[in-house]
């Protein structure tokens, strides 16, 4: 069993299997993904406490472009958390 797959039918054909493989790993991505943007952001808030703001800018820059790359809303308040940190330098 391998990435949670059930058992395998001996006669199915290893072509029959690819869709379900890559359905598979497109969810791993995608939560890894999310995981990722979760704790750059947590990253940014922790820095920009700190001071280090040019640092905390490269965390949600990072955090923008996987929201770029994914499609999904919410890159306002990622732009918004930009601003923020820039103008308190």
């Amino acid at each position: 069993m391998l990435l949670g797959m059930a058992m395998i039918d001996p006669d199915t054909s290893a072509d029959d299997l690819i869709p379900g493989r890559l359905k598979c790993f497109q969810k791993a991505v995608k939560s890894c993904r999310d995981l990722l943007k979760q704790a750059l952001l947590g990253q940014a808030e922790a820095l920009a406490e700190l001071g280090r703001d040019d640092e905390a800018l490269a965390c949600l820059m990072k955090v923008y472009s996987l929201a770029l790359h994914d499609g999904k809303s919410g890159r306002e308040d990622i732009l918004e958390r930009m601003k923020t940190v820039w103008r308190s330098r």
